[in-house]
């Protein structure tokens, strides 16, 4: 049996209009909670009508009708987000799709129906003393400090490779091995910058290192003995220094993140803002 809800239509500060559908009643506030992408930015003043009875498949049919009277750029709600309404690839009544549709149908209102429980918890554990925004800085803090170690990891399996040609084990593909020149020379400059690595031609351009020790033509006018090789144990374990390097600290910004519930804190900022709103 498909659920039956009441739609609320709110009229905000910016002269547009908000469709909001809740199973039960629904007050200013849960309807600002369950709409933060909205609400955030908009106040509602006040409530100008109720529909009662409206099953979820006709609720976008209701918010149509609101496009169709105030204009789609006017109206919010159904499966309309505030961004379709708003940018530049503006998706109006006339080009959703049902995918949209089924879409929102499924996870739209389930979506927030769970805000609407979760408005109830975050309204009583909400503290106004505790400093939320601070800590939704820090956890940024993070996720740029994270974008700093981040780096391709497939490098590792690429250095293994690189190693078993240079020893004669495997032949050289030439497009991986192009690859990898690439990968490790973006790695290690990106190491380079953030911690105290030797520099030079070879790890900036780790061809120059690598192609008489790998393409088959540079070996032979070489004479190429890897048991003769003395720089290329070095190299390697300096590049493999710079990678592990990144991903060791990488890992460990991933671990003090995996300790913030990001989601959980950034609820109680709005819901802190709402209640200082309302209050």
């Amino acid at each position: 049996m498909n659920a039956i809800y009441n739609v609320y239509v709110f009229e905000l500060d910016n002269a547009a209009y908000l469709l909001c559908p809740s199973i039960g009643d629904c007050s200013i506030l849960e309807c600002e909670f369950m709409h933060p992408d909205i609400c955030s930015n908009h106040r509602i003043i006040k409530l100008l009508d109720t529909y009662y009875e409206i099953e979820g498949w006709q609720i976008d049919g209701l918010v149509h009708a609101f496009m169709h009277r105030y204009g789609t750029n006017n109206i919010y709600g159904g499966s309309y987000s505030k961004l379709n309404a708003t940018s530049d690839n503006i998706k109006t009544a006339d080009h959703i799709t049902t995918a949209d549709h089924i879409k929102y149908m499924v996870d739209g209102l389930n979506k927030l129906r769970e805000r609407q429980i979760l408005c109830d918890k975050y309204k009583s554990s909400t503290s106004m003393t505790m400093d939320y925004k601070s800590e939704i800085a820090m956890y940024n803090e993070l996720i740029s400090l994270q974008s700093k170690y981040h780096i391709d990891r497939t490098i590792i399996d690429d250095i293994e490779w690189l190693k078993t040609v240079i020893i004669g084990s495997t032949t050289v593909n030439l497009e991986r091995y192009h690859n990898t020149m690439k990968k490790l020379s973006e790695i290690y400059t990106k190491a380079a910058k953030l911690f105290n690595l030797e520099t030079g031609l070879t790890y900036s351009r780790p061809d120059t290192f690598f192609d008489s020790r790998v393409l088959p033509y540079e070996r032979n006018v070489w004479n190429y003995n890897v048991d003769n090789d003395t720089k290329l144990n070095d190299v390697i374990k300096n590049f493999e220094l710079a990678i592990y390097t990144m991903i060791n600290r990488e890992d460990e910004v991933l671990f003090d993140l995996e300790q913030i519930n990001i989601d959980d804190i950034q609820n109680k900022y709005y819901m802190q803002q709402l209640l200082a709103r309302h209050n």
